[in-house]
């Protein structure tokens, strides 16, 4: 039986500029699961959004850990082997499928 990847996790802050955390943080991963998680760049992208739709919903707000549950802001990838550099463009290509996901399921509330 082959042994199981790694797991690296990327939190994604923003992607202009790139801003990302990486755990374990190294320059460079080989034959890996990579897990994005761009729950914070939601947050800063859809801030408006949701402070609109709080204000004209007068519900409660959304939290952070309702956006989770709503938007699934997460991705894995397998790869053989990537930088940061890599993984900042793959989290740049991965990132309009994950912002238009939320924002119909938004839209949909």
């Amino acid at each position: 039986m082959k042994p199981s990847r790694p797991t690296i996790h990327c939190r994604v802050f923003s992607l202009e500029p790139p801003r990302c955390e990486f755990a374990p943080d190294l320059p460079e991963y080989s034959d890996a699961v990579v897990t994005f998680d761009f729950t914070d760049a939601l947050l800063t992208d859809l801030g408006p959004t949701l402070l609109m739709l709080y204000a004209s919903y007068a519900g409660p707000p959304i939290t952070r850990d309702a956006l989770v549950e709503l938007a699934q802001p997460f991705v894995a990838i397998e790869v053989e082997h990537a930088t940061q550099a890599d993984l900042i463009a793959r989290a740049r290509e991965e990132y309009p499928a994950v912002l238009a996901r939320a924002r119909e399921r938004i839209a949909a509330l």
